[in-house]
């Protein structure tokens, strides 16, 4: 019974817990070259909290789950988070505070380099398949 008890525990910890972890072994490859400046702000502002290649390896979650991806969360959502921070939704991180040093201007170029992280991801097989965007 013991026994037992311990697996059913050791599941839903599984199924409750960070899914981060699952992105551990990604590695995208190059980005091309038109997303050079989205990969220099994302690892500039955004590397220590989201992990590189949004792996979720530091103090928020990753880019890689569907959560993120264009079909779930829209651009608009992305720039509002960014500069003005947002509520805790989703994760155990707490509040995403709003990244003063960035410029509003280069959130787009960050969020084309992260979608592009996310369909690579999808691609590889490391993440579900990327949603359609939203009009």
């Amino acid at each position: 019974m013991r026994r037992l008890l311990q697996t059913l525990l050791l599941l839903i910890l599984v199924a409750c817990g960070d899914r981060s972890g699952s992105y551990a072994a990604f590695l995208p490859g190059p980005a091309p070259v038109d997303l050079n400046r989205g990969e220099v702000l994302y690892n500039t502002y955004c590397v220590s909290c989201h992990g590189r290649f949004g792996r979720g390896e530091g103090l928020g979650p990753p880019m890689l789950d569907s959560t993120f991806f264009p079909g779930h969360l829209p651009d608009n959502a992305w720039v509002r988070a960014v500069t003005q921070g947002a509520p805790q939704s989703n994760y155990h991180f707490g509040a995403m505070p709003p990244v003063k040093p960035i410029d509003p201007a280069e959130v787009p170029e960050i969020l084309r380099y992260v979608h592009w992280l996310q369909r690579r991801a999808s691609e590889l097989g490391i993440a579900p398949p990327t949603a359609p965007r939203r009009p």
